[in-house]
């Protein structure tokens, strides 16, 4: 597995986006195999309307204080278009806690930053940061 993003949190855990299958494990930071992971989150499982989801990639994960902010973006089958969406997740459980849509359509975010309660997305096809 190929990591493209990690998450600390700081008790030599963390956070680790996989890029081939865009699944999200909490892993010990000693093992460079993810064989000691402790929970698993598969974000296409937070939409509602998961089995039409044709394909569901993670951009980007990041922690803020307890929780675990999780960007992705989908295509579903008879919805051309469809927005980002961040998932807000239990740092402790990985349960989902809520989620709300972005004003990026597919393929036009990629990363994002954290600062107190304000959420700053790069938007990769309109080249500007989205507040």
């Amino acid at each position: 597995p190929r990591p493209t993003a990690v998450a600390l949190r700081g008790d030599g855990t963390a956070w680790i986006l996989l890029h081939s299958s865009c699944l999200i494990v909490c892993a010990r930071l000693d093992d460079p195999t993810y064989s000691s992971e402790i929970m698993e989150i598969d974000p296409e499982r937070f939409y509602p309307d998961h089995e039409n989801v044709v394909d569901c990639r993670v951009c980007d994960i990041g922690l803020a204080g307890d929780r675990l902010l999780i960007l992705t973006e989908t295509l579903a089958e008879n919805e051309p278009e469809r927005f980002s969406r961040v998932h807000v997740v239990d740092d402790r459980t990985g349960a989902l806690l809520y989620q709300f849509l972005t004003s990026l359509s597919r393929h036009e975010n990629a990363l994002f930053a954290v600062q107190d309660d304000m959420l700053y997305i790069a938007g990769f096809a309109t080249d500007a940061i989205h507040i």
